[in-house]
């Protein structure tokens, strides 16, 4: 077999070549003309490319994997609800189905773009009703992360209401939530953003300025909900 770079082209080309025609006898003959019968395992590629091979393989699997858990979940679903209310402990495969699907579908709701926060209180009654188990450090951290991004965009946009409302939205639905959410970065830029604008809209609310104070109304729930004081202000 011919060595170097340019081998390596006109072999890249040729096999491309016979793909792209669909001749899948003649593609695995090329395949052997130019490698022979040796086998190749992931070992002989450089570790990137066993990751990246290895997160394809892996990928499909846990796909497959939850597809099964949630079938499972989903076609049970009303019978776990009877059991658990009758006091009686779930089956363990079925208690272990029902908390994968309901913390996967509860971590990709808390990591969505927008949050929907009917969805998320009907996933944790559904989990409560089903006596799921939550994932209480993933979940906090998804959370966490969405309220960081949130609390960054009000930092950037801070006379923006949409983007005000989707931080009170939030940390409402954090102080809401079974467990404790560390929302102490999300305070400390919280306080930037009042440091530097809470008195010019107070000075704008005594003008009239309806505007002003309805983001002060805002901006006080928020801090309560933050347990940030804002009065007295210069």
């Amino acid at each position: 077999m011919a060595c170097g770079e340019e081998a390596d082209t006109a072999l890249v080309r040729e096999i491309s070549e016979i793909f792209a025609q669909g001749d899948f006898p003649e593609l695995l003959r090329a395949v052997d003309r130019a490698f022979g019968s040796k086998t190749y395992s992931l070992r002989l590629l450089f570790r990137n490319e066993q990751r990246k091979i290895l997160g394809q393989i892996l990928e499909s699997v846990l796909a497959e994997a939850e597809a099964l858990h949630r079938r499972l979940y989903e076609d049970h679903a009303p019978l776990m609800r009877f059991v658990t209310a009758l006091g009686v402990p779930l089956p363990d495969r079925l208690q272990k189905a029902a908390e994968f699907m309901l913390n996967t579908d509860l971590r990709r709701a808390l990591q969505a773009e927008e949050l929907d926060l009917p969805a998320i209180t009907r996933l944790l009654e559904e989990a409560g009703s089903a006596g799921a188990a939550l994932d209480q450090a993933g979940l906090e951290f998804a959370l966490r992360r969405k309220l960081e991004q949130l609390s960054a965009r009000f930092q950037a946009q801070p006379e923006e209401p949409a983007a005000l409302q989707g931080l009170q939205a939030a940390v409402s639905l954090a102080r809401s939530m079974p467990f404790e959410v560390n929302l102490w970065r999300v305070q400390n830029d919280y306080y930037l953003v009042l440091d530097k604008f809470y008195a010019d809209y107070c000075r704008r609310a005594e003008q009239g300025e309806a505007g002003a104070a309805a983001w002060l109304d805002s901006v006080r729930t928020l801090s309560d909900k933050l347990s940030i004081r804002t009065e007295p202000r210069p």
